[in-house]
């Protein structure tokens, strides 16, 4: 131990003599974030700068009286109508850091802003999975308090409530901003507050860059933020004071005569250059050295600037960076705009650079002061900002207000000019340029940047890329879409691979998530604004990952062309192929590629072939395999696997029971056999296993029992013809299987003893994953799994699917991949009694023309948006990427905010009119007749799902909605898929109509339009029944749409509603209402409409008409929400004005004669009112 000890004190020291014996460590810039006066982000701030906007914002009287701004000020010749204003100063995220409304409302808006400002900035370096990237420190810089002194202070009841002690002291406090971020951020380096005026964020720059070279953090944060309150007002010149007269300033102009101090906050990312050029991180510009000292008392005054101070800074930089003053053609100087600061910040420059130079008039200086004002302690940020993008962008803004030179500078005789006018940044050697900042008391600051060393490009990319995006809220999550669509149309050159690279390990997972994949950023683009539905998964993660687990399907899946992208592209999915080929090959003598990966004139052919047992069963092993292998290196874990028949011996070799070649020996001995035996037959039968079983022939056996109400008989071909007349006399669905084969039945028998022997050669081992029996449906043992009996026994008994099924809930929440091809197993997974609703396909169906690595990375994106881990270094293992600056997250604001000297909530009356006469106060709801519903022109098509109570109106409907895309669901003892394309589901089940909308999203889009449908001659229902039937089941249906929030309409259709042409009323139906008027109130993306058809038998044609009619209703953008329809009319309903009768007559106009009246509060004054005129009026 004590070598040890002595060889890492020994390493610590030299490493440490390295460092302080050379010159400044190169730092890299690598994300940066900023909220400016007139601009929201850094490029936003960039295009002001270069334009040469200036963001001091001119006020007008309306707008200060507005503000508060009382009217002897405004006609106070020395109130300057200006301010440099910061835009919702007043809103904040609070529910992304976790914080209470009140919490939010009570810290400093200045703290607020740097929270958010700090996120973005760790997103637009590509890091923010934070913990991982070892020791991260904070350096920043907070403005005074002035939102606790002017607006918390003077409400003494929400002082005491909240004391004030934490109200100062954490949500407050200058010392409290860069501790808070490390807090909220998990960031575990230095964080330390920095206060020196004026200069204090670009210190706070200094002092990180120290930070890295001396080896305490590996990246760190650097900012400052201030606001000043109130905003949008202006301010009282006084003469001999920094403050400007005319609310402009104009750095080292004639006319300068002082500046205008506003509210800002900005933070950059550092690295050391030589770790950010090894991570592949993007460099805006590099820190090639910075100097600080105190001016002391070489000054006029305490608040004076100093000459030689500032001389000194600046020759301190060059030196720290070790370059001449030759190379630096710009500097963003600190540039108050004051008659006396300017010239004494030239001088020092001159001193400093004479030193060095003679040459005249190469140096361009400007100051940022010009377009956003004096931001105080985040000036020096937005200084340095300004400098980095100028040097991205190889150009020299404008500095504003330039004129006529100070008189009291001679630039003629400098090394500087005043770049006045936006000029291109022209050297043959890098880009050099300082950055100053001036604190008053003394504190200078310069820092050296010079432009970025050109990257490196990615190497290793696939074909398609996969995106995924993830927010705290579906809101967000669209937010987030839209703007990465954006920037990806923007900037057609971007590179996909290095974007989709950096969401995955530079982005934090939140819990609603979206995924898809893509080979271009405009398709990228495309699907992100949701233009192909079924290609954009969406799911949402609980804090608590799912385990997944992987599906192994049985014969039957396999189809020619099975994972042939797969194969041509991905090197470990090939690598597994070729590794089952190179056995399969010589013991088949032939090679099964020309079949599972035929040519486009083949595939044909190759399909008929691949039906035979001993080509089918090995092929699709090997596909399985391989597909085990695939999402394995892709950086899925799976903690348990179970097969289908024949796919257990997948789970088995990936368990290590087995190794490959014997799992080979196995398969391919199993379809031999296969071709042996005598012809049989398989039916697939919509009844549980008990119920088959009671009424099959003697000779069938079960070979799956697959669902509750899905099973496999096997047997004979006589016998199962005899099962299907049987079954079709009963009104029982059933579809055969294809295949010539009795699988696990009697008739394999005879092979049996056969597949022992071989069984006996095999050397099994205890699984090194657990996977589930298909023999049992328990887990599968120790003993079991090394038994050669056990593999005899699963050949010919019931594969009892769905107890496996069942079985694995007993690992808590799980996700299920099907490794195979088609989508069998994950239907049958959603058709159990209690649904998995998270069941995935990985190989596309042989009927959908997608691209097999797309729906591969889809699937893997599928388990990452429920919340499954994934290796994302496993998954990029191999390729060279970068990350990249992307859209940052989309904050969702809102206002939390304290009045100075009352409460923030404030309350809102609305505007009401009075009108005059007391009996036009009323109203009462009818029907009105209102034009006929044009059939609209469909601007794209739609995808619609009909929940019908009869499929016969369900199928006239979609008839009447074609071209568009119907799914039809009817009712059924638990959800599934039917022979016909239908679905059915149990209404009353909140699970059924959950995962009709997860298949939906999954397999056909999101639908636009859900349409209710009830059975219009049912009559009038009973309240319990109407409740049961459609009240239940219009609940769970806006339950399941709720999860979601892409743009529904839901439309209830029935009958009995309106009253409209004489027609019946049935009181039941409307409990309807209640669910479809209050559900647009509780979701946001959802509309409703109910439409009431007559109930009455129609003649065909009237039949005909009234389908077409409701048909065009439906496809309408109307705000019409309830409607009645009839073949020859349409109806809304309406808010009608009442006149209240006469006095005179009493109430003979409506009330009954020995009518029953039931009054709700009744014994309230009105209540007792309305039942004595009642009395009075009639006999009731």
């Amino acid at each position: 131990m004590a070598k040890v000890a002595y060889f890492w004190n020994t390493k610590l020291r030299m490493s440490r003599q390295q460092i302080n014996t050379s010159r400044a460590v190169d730092v890299a810039i690598i994300g940066m974030a900023a909220k400016f006066p007139g601009a929201d982000n850094v490029d936003q701030f960039w295009a002001n700068v270069r334009d040469g906007v200036e963001s001091i914002r001119r006020l007008s009287d309306e707008q200060l009286v507005a503000a508060g701004v009382p009217a002897s000020t405004l006609a106070d010749p020395d109130y300057v109508k200006a301010s440099p204003v910061l835009d919702d100063v007043d809103k904040f995220d609070a529910a992304f850091f976790g914080l209470s409304a009140r919490d939010a409302s009570v810290m400093d808006p200045a703290h607020r802003i740097f929270l958010e400002i700090a996120w973005k900035a760790f997103e637009h370096a590509g890091y923010s999975a934070l913990p991982d990237e070892g020791a991260v420190g904070v350096f920043a810089a907070a403005g005074a308090p002035i939102y606790m002194m002017e607006n918390l202070r003077t409400n003494p009841d929400l002082m005491r409530s909240m004391g004030e002690f934490l109200v100062r002291h954490t949500g407050n406090d200058m010392n409290f901003l860069a501790t808070r971020v490390s807090y909220e951020m998990d960031l575990r380096g230095p964080s330390m507050n920095v206060q020196t005026a004026c200069s204090s964020s670009l210190v706070a720059i200094h002092l990180a860059c120290q930070s890295l070279a001396r080896g305490e953090c590996s990246m760190a944060l650097a900012g400052g933020a201030t606001v000043l309150l109130p905003q949008a007002q202006g301010y009282h010149f006084k003469e001999g004071e920094i403050l400007s007269p005319d609310g402009h300033c104009r750095p080292f102009d004639a006319k300068s005569a002082g500046t205008v101090f506003g509210s800002g906050a900005g933070a950059i990312i550092l690295k050391r250059l030589s770790d950010a050029l090894d991570d592949g991180d993007t460099i805006h510009a590099v820190i090639r050295g910075s100097a600080i000292n105190n001016d002391g008392a070489v000054k006029v005054s305490y608040l004076a600037p100093g000459v030689e101070g500032q001389a000194a800074v600046i020759a301190s930089a060059l030196a720290s960076a070790d370059i001449d003053a030759d190379s630096v053609s710009y500097i963003e100087t600190h540039g108050t705009g004051t008659l006396v600061g300017d010239p004494i910040e030239v001088e020092a420059l001159n001193e400093a650079f004479r030193a060095k130079t003679t040459r005249r008039n190469y140096c361009g200086i400007g100051s940022v002061k010009s377009n956003i004002g004096h931001l105080g302690e985040a000036a020096g940020a937005a200084s340095l900002i300004k400098a980095v993008m100028a040097l991205k962008h190889r150009q020299l803004p404008p500095s504003l207000g330039f004129e006529t030179p100070n008189p009291a500078i001679d630039f003629t005789n400098s090394p500087f000019y005043v770049n006045a006018r936006l000029n291109d940044w022209v050297s043959n050697d890098p880009l050099r340029c300082g950055v100053t900042a001036l604190g008053a008391g003394g504190t200078n600051c310069h820092i050296i940047l010079e432009e970025a060393p050109h990257g490196l490009p990615g190497e290793g990319e696939r074909s398609q890329q996969l995106i995924v995006l993830s927010a705290k809220s579906r809101s967000a999550l669209d937010s987030a879409c839209r703007n990465l669509a954006d920037a990806l149309e923007s900037n057609p050159q971007l590179d996909l691979a290095d974007a989709a690279y950096t969401l995955t390990v530079g982005r934090r997972a939140m819990a609603h998530r979206r995924v898809i994949a893509a080979a271009t950023a405009s398709e990228a683009a495309r699907l992100l604004r949701g233009e192909e539905p079924k290609r954009v998964a969406t799911g949402v993660a609980d804090d608590q990952a799912p385990k997944a687990v992987f599906m192994f399907p049985g014969g039957g899946a396999q189809y020619a062309g099975m994972g042939r992208e797969l194969y041509e592209t991905e090197e470990v999915y090939r690598d597994a192929i070729t590794a089952c080929l190179n056995y399969i090959t010589p013991a088949l003598g032939l090679d099964l590629r020309a079949l599972m990966y035929p040519a486009a004139a083949d595939v044909e052919t190759a399909t008929r072939t691949l039906e035979r047992p001993s080509l089918t069963l090995p092929s699709l092993f090997a596909t399985e395999y391989a597909l085990g292998r695939l999402f394995l290196s892709w950086g899925v874990s799976p903690q348990a696997f179970i097969g289908h028949s024949v796919g257990e011996y997948a789970a088995a070799c990936l368990a290590d029971v087995m190794s490959l070649e014997d799992a080979l020996k196995l398969v391919m001995m199993r379809g031999r056999l296969f071709e042996v035996v005598q012809r049989g037959g398989m039916l697939s039968v919509q009844l549980s296993e008990s119920d088959l079983r009671a009424i099959m022939p003697a000779s069938l056996d079960i070979a799956a029992a697959n669902a509750p109400d899905l099973s496999v008989a096997s047997g004979p071909v006589h016998a199962i013809k005899e099962l299907q007349a049987l079954l079709a006399s009963r009104g029982v669905e059933s579809t055969p299987v294809h295949i010539d084969v009795a699988a696990h039945s009697s008739m394999l028998d005879p092979v049996l003893d056969q597949f022992r022997q071989l069984c006996r050669t095999i050397k099994f081992q205890p699984p090194a994953t657990p996977f589930v029996s298909n023999v049992t449906g328990k887990w599968i043992t120790n003993e079991q799994a090394t038994s050669p009996e056990y593999w005899v026994t699963h050949l010919r008994s019931t594969v009892r699917f769905a107890d496996g099924l069942a079985t694995l809930r007993e690992l808590g929440d799980v996700v299920l991949l099907e490794a195979g091809p088609g989508r069998t197993l994950s239907m049958l997974a959603r058709a159990q009694a209690e649904p998995f609703q998270n069941a995935f396909s990985s190989l596309r169906h042989p009927q959908e023309s997608a691209s097999d690595l797309g729906f591969a990375l889809t699937s893997l994106g599928r388990l990452w948006a429920v919340g499954a881990e994934v290796d994302w270094a496993a998954f990029y293992d191999g390729q060279l990427r970068n990350r990249i600056p992307l859209p940052t997250y989309p904050f969702e604001h809102q206002s939390y905010w304290v009045e100075a000297g009352k409460t923030a909530a404030a309350t809102q009356v609305a505007s009401m009119v009075r009108k005059a006469d007391v009996t036009d106060w009323f109203s009462t709801l009818g029907y009105q007749e209102a034009p006929l519903v044009l059939r609209p022109e469909a601007n794209r098509p739609r995808i619609w799902v009909v929940v019908a109570e009869k499929v016969g109106d369900a199928r006239k409907l979609a008839s009447a909605l074609s071209p568009d895309r119907v799914v039809i669901a009817t009712p059924g003892k638990s959800f599934g898929e039917r022979l016909d394309g239908t679905f059915r589901m149990n209404f009353g089940s909140a699970d059924d109509h959950a995962a009709l909308m997860q298949f939906m999203e999954e397999s056909v889009g999101f639908p636009d339009h859900v349409v209710f449908l009830a059975d219009r001659h049912a009559g009038d229902l009973s309240s319990e029944n109407t409740f049961q039937q459609r009240f239940l089941p219009l609940v769970n249906l806006f339950q399941a749409l709720g999860a979601s929030s892409t743009q529904t309409q839901v439309s209830f259709v029935g009958s009995g509603l309106s009253g409209v042409g004489g027609a019946a009323l049935q009181p039941a139906q409307s409990l309807m209402l209640g669910p479809m008027m209050v559900a647009p109130r509780e979701f946001d993306h959802i509309q409703t409409r109910c439409i009431d058809l007559p109930a009455t038998k129609l003649s065909a044609a009237d039949s005909e008409r009234l389908a077409t009619q409701l048909a065009n209703e439906l496809r309408a953008e109307t705000s019409d929400t309830i409607v009645a329809l009839t073949p020859a009319a349409r109806w809304i309903r309406r808010a009608i004005a009442t006149p209240l009768p006469s006095k005179e007559s009493g109430a003979a106009e409506w009330a009954r004669e020995d009518g029953v009246y039931f009054i709700t509060g009744g014994l309230g004054g009105i209540g007792l009112e309305v039942a004595g005129h009642l009395a009075r009026a009639k006999r009731v």
